[in-house]
């Protein structure tokens, strides 16, 4: 499915006419992606891997804070059959992205609060807060 906004960004891709109306990165986003496979369905596709690696990260933290298995399992087979999700992880458009830099911002914040100052004291998890920290904006 593709609302009026992603309409507007494939004609850019499509006539490799670029413009501001519509955010920046997230054009360019679907512009890698079109390189490989020039299909809406491609940029579907890499959506919902997206959302799988999003929710597979959340899943695997709230194991990692001693969450029962069996809850677990009935927050993924609900993520899963919501109907809002069938519906939504296909369509393409901005604001699914955006949603998914949201969560990985907070899953970044509940790290920081499970581990505490010390989280603080790598490299590699002040870069990974930055990017967190600015994909929400570059997308939307």
């Amino acid at each position: 499915m593709m609302s009026h906004d992603s309409i507007v960004q494939w004609r850019q891709l499509s006539n490799n006419s670029y413009n501001d109306i519509q955010p920046p990165l997230h054009t360019l986003f679907m512009k890698v992606i079109t390189l490989f496979f020039n299909s809406p369905g491609a940029v579907a596709f890499i959506q919902l891997t997206f959302l799988c690696i999003v929710l597979g990260l959340f899943l695997d933290l709230m194991k990692k804070m001693n969450v029962q298995t069996k809850y677990l399992w009935i927050a993924s087979l609900l993520t899963a059959f919501s109907p809002i999700n069938l519906v939504l992880s296909i369509t393409i458009w901005k604001d699914i992205i955006y949603t998914f830099t949201v969560i990985l911002c907070c899953l970044t914040f509940l790290k920081i609060g499970i581990k505490g100052s010390s989280w603080f004291l790598s490299n590699r998890n002040i870069l990974y807060l930055s990017i967190s920290l600015v994909l929400p904006f570059l997308i939307r």
